[in-house]
């Protein structure tokens, strides 16, 4: 890596305070600093009884470490065998892979996590597969 990468190319303090170009800058390095951070995801299918029939994306967070870590909730559903409808995303309807069975049950997740990402928004799915 070149040192470019390392440091963003504009600061704030080569503008006059307050001004339009400071804020800019400013807001420019956060977001570099934010692109270039260690991320630690932590996926949950444990409910809260907040919507939990819908994928939740909690907010980005910085730890001490500089690391940006955010909780995810995934929910996982239980049919019964034999598996008459297969469990669809409330949001877009695309099916729920199935992910395992016990028990004469079936379980089943979205497939469509990534599409539903704030992050990805704007990007293709498919090249965040």
């Amino acid at each position: 890596m070149g040192e470019q990468a390392k440091t963003p190319v504009t600061s704030p303090a080569f503008y006059p305070l307050g001004s339009a170009e400071s804020r800019a800058a400013a807001r420019a390095m956060r977001e570099w600093k934010h692109s270039t951070s260690k991320r630690v995801e932590f996926i949950s299918c444990i409910p809260d009884g907040r919507d939990d029939d819908r994928i939740q994306f909690g907010p980005w967070q910085e730890r001490r470490d500089g690391t940006l870590s955010r909780y995810t909730y995934v929910p996982h559903v239980w049919v019964k065998i034999p598996v008459d409808d297969v469990p669809s995303c409330p949001d877009c309807g695309a099916a729920y892979e199935q992910t395992k069975e016990s028990g004469g049950m079936m379980g089943f997740q979205p497939s469509c996590v990534a599409q539903h990402d704030p992050d990805n928004r704007g990007r293709s799915s498919k090249a965040n597969a």
